[in-house]
């Protein structure tokens, strides 16, 4: 079976340097949505800034469907993106990091440190969703794994406090910090 390929031509109409965790990320977008709708936990920084990684993400939209030649690979794996975004995901042959959503396709290659998002126009909301995978996929890229938990500083140590979503975790950070036996590092994800 052939194996689906994103490809895209656009008119680049803006770029913007963003890091991520010390990463840093060049994204080239259209002009019809600002990237950092699509990538709100990307912190912009001025062009040249010292940053680890070098990765270019083009970003685009376009009004009509997004045609796909294959459907995914049976060994593509579902997951959910919380609270309601199916996502399909999988790896190719070459290494290139592929995920579909309704009305959005991502695919990103390690190899060359370049990845490209494009959405429906009114599919925006699942493209945000798609462009967290994205962030993620970045940093696993690069060795670096982002957790779902709050973090203490205690005694040289990190301690991180893992649970669901109104667990407590933030509450148990802060807390914890706040009695002085640690010091408060991260609420949400580390």
């Amino acid at each position: 079976m052939r194996q689906r390929r994103l490809t895209l031509k656009t008119t680049i109409e803006r770029s913007f340097c963003a890091a991520i965790h010390g990463i840093g990320i060049e994204i080239l977008d259209d002009g019809t949505v600002p990237a950092s709708r699509i990538f709100p936990s990307l912190n912009a920084l001025p062009r040249g800034a010292a940053t680890t990684g070098s990765w270019q993400i083009h970003l685009s939209s376009t009004t009509r469907p997004l045609l796909m030649r294959d459907a995914p690979p049976a060994s593509a794996l579902r997951m959910r993106i919380w609270p309601d975004t199916d996502v399909n995901c999988w790896n190719d042959n070459k290494g290139v990091f592929h995920a579909v959503v309704v009305g959005a396709a991502a695919a990103l290659d390690p190899q060359t440190k370049q990845a490209r998002l494009c959405f429906v126009s009114n599919a925006t909301y699942n493209a945000e969703r798609l462009g967290r995978l994205v962030s993620i996929e970045v940093l696993r890229a690069e060795g670096r794994f982002v957790i779902h938990a709050g973090a203490v500083k205690k005694d040289g140590g990190v301690v991180l406090i893992s649970g669901a979503s109104g667990m407590g975790k933030s509450t148990l950070a802060s807390v914890w910090a706040c009695i002085g036996d640690a010091r408060f590092m991260a609420d949400d994800r580390c």
